[in-house]
């Protein structure tokens, strides 16, 4: 097991955004009257917002590629290295597997050094951990990424609002 395996492939330099555009992308949904749900952006995305995240977005889509079986493999030795109960070769591979299966759309920078150590540290990884505590750990790091790249997704969709004079 290759250390760099787990940080070169996984190091993503997001690019900045304005702190407005940020802002714009915290949302909720918010029940109207008809029963049915509203989103609602924290702050109203202006012209200069949505084409921000127009520019913006093969950036973020292209750094937050869903992770490559490979590196998935090379997390989950490192835990099966630490667990009181190693599983077989043949037991990784097919947890592996499924592992990647439950953690499609997580991308690669998830599956980083920091989100191993925290893995290392949970109870939930003293011995072989089921796919769900795998989904539940990585997840903590993935969703905030995830969030960006579909907030990003929703503003960048929004019509440009006509120019004021």
């Amino acid at each position: 097991m290759n250390e760099l395996t787990l940080t070169a492939d996984t190091s993503v330099a997001l690019p900045a955004m304005s702190p407005y555009l940020k802002s714009c992308l915290r949302s909720s949904y918010t029940p109207t009257s008809d029963g049915s749900y509203m989103l609602v952006h924290a702050n109203k995305p202006g012209r200069n917002e949505i084409a921000e995240a127009k520019r913006l977005l093969p950036e973020y889509e292209a750094a937050l590629k869903p992770a490559p079986r490979s590196l998935i493999r090379a997390w989950m030795l490192h835990i099966a290295a630490a667990v009181r109960n190693p599983p077989t070769a043949e037991q990784v591979e097919l947890h592996i597997d499924l592992v990647q299966l439950a953690c499609a759309n997580f991308p690669a920078a998830a599956w980083n050094k920091e989100t191993l150590v925290d893995a290392l540290r949970d109870e939930r990884c003293r011995f072989w951990p089921a796919v769900a505590d795998v989904y539940a750990i990585v997840l903590a790091t993935a969703d905030p990424l995830i969030g960006k790249l579909y907030g990003l997704r929703r503003v960048a969709a929004l019509p440009m609002p006509e120019k004021r004079n």
